[in-house]
């Protein structure tokens, strides 16, 4: 009796000890961020800002904006910036941009879960506001 006694006692004491682990449990999400506006268009260039509204909970290690004539454009893309790091909102220039063409671009942001985009921004470059600016300019100087 002694023993099964030991035995139980065993038992439960090794039950107790036996909890969860819950250090591996992440709470963070990924970042929440919106692309403000598109501007300063040129012939060949154009800017974007951006702000950051959450990191999800983990330091934001990248982000900046992605570009291209196609929809949805991801990081995977070569016409992206490099804005650095943290939460602080930032402005980022696209360049080499066609004239006349149609884009669209999204600000990214990647932590420890992963990246995150905001909505997309579509805008045109146009020869037709600097063509009225040349006018302009030559009836100007006649």
């Amino acid at each position: 009796m002694n023993s099964q006694l030991s035995a139980i006692v065993a038992i439960i004491l090794l039950l107790l000890s036996c909890s969860k682990d819950n250090s591996s449990t992440s709470s963070a999400n990924l970042p929440v961020l919106t692309t403000d506006n598109v501007g300063l268009l040129t012939l060949n260039s154009a800017q974007s800002s951006t702000t950051i509204t959450s990191d999800g909970g983990s330091t934001i290690t990248a982000k900046g904006i992605v570009w291209s004539t196609d929809s949805n454009p991801t990081i995977e893309l070569s016409t992206r910036s490099d804005d650095g790091i943290g939460i602080e909102a930032y402005t980022s220039t696209m360049t080499g941009l066609a004239v006349d063409v149609n884009y669209y671009v999204r600000s990214y942001a990647t932590n420890s879960i992963g990246t995150a985009y905001s909505a997309q921004k579509q805008f045109v470059t146009s020869s037709e506001f600097y063509k009225r600016c040349d006018h302009w300019k030559s009836n100007l100087d006649a």
